[in-house]
């Protein structure tokens, strides 16, 4: 009306989270090669403890990335502020609790996705048929089988449609334990791994 534009920008740190998830999941996958492996084996004595130094750098990462991932957000606004494009009028009504609720959540979705991995690692060392017959099993059961997608859509509002965040805490700590601890299990049955 009467050349008026009206222009609204949304911000959001989505796409560094989801980049940041896969890393974490890959970075995780990695650290179980041989390379790493026989390196690590030069300062720590044995499994057990090779296994808690992985997993405590895998922490470490996971609350590194997800700070990092959900402040991004407020970088691109404050470079988009710099460079003068267009007037800011409101940048976030987020509060503390929020931000905070927020950053737990990132943390704990990136070292859900690093416990995946090593599980995968593990699992890659033991029998490389077996890891390539996981990914093939997986998405062949959500295309041919599973009832219209009922088990996915079901694990995923397990994991993703939580509303209280201590309920999530504990679903998803849970099922990194399960999944670190199960990885822990599968080597020590192995006598070498390679």
């Amino acid at each position: 009306m009467d050349n008026f534009n009206f222009y609204m920008n949304y911000f959001s740190s989505d796409m560094a989270i989801i980049f940041t998830v896969i890393w974490g999941g890959i970075s995780a996958a990695l650290i179980t090669t041989k390379g790493y492996w026989l390196e690590n084996f030069m300062f720590v004595t044995n499994r057990l403890s090779n296994h808690l130094s992985n997993i405590t750098f895998l922490v470490s990462i996971s609350i590194i990335g997800g700070i990092t991932a959900l402040l991004t957000k407020y970088v691109n606004v404050s470079i988009h502020y710099i460079l003068g494009r267009d007037p800011l009028i409101r940048m976030s009504n987020l509060g503390g609790h929020e931000i905070l609720a927020g950053i737990i959540a990132t943390v704990l979705y990136i070292l859900f996705a690093c416990a995946i991995g090593y599980l995968y690692g593990i699992i890659l060392k033991m029998n490389r048929l077996i890891a390539i017959l996981i990914p093939v099993l997986l998405i062949g059961f959500g295309i041919v089988g599973n009832n219209d997608g009922e088990l996915y859509g079901a694990v995923f509002s397990y994991f993703f449609q939580e509303n209280s965040i201590i309920l999530f805490m504990i679903k998803v700590i849970g099922a990194i334990g399960i999944l670190f601890s199960f990885a822990i299990l599968l080597s020590n049955k192995k006598e070498e791994l390679r």
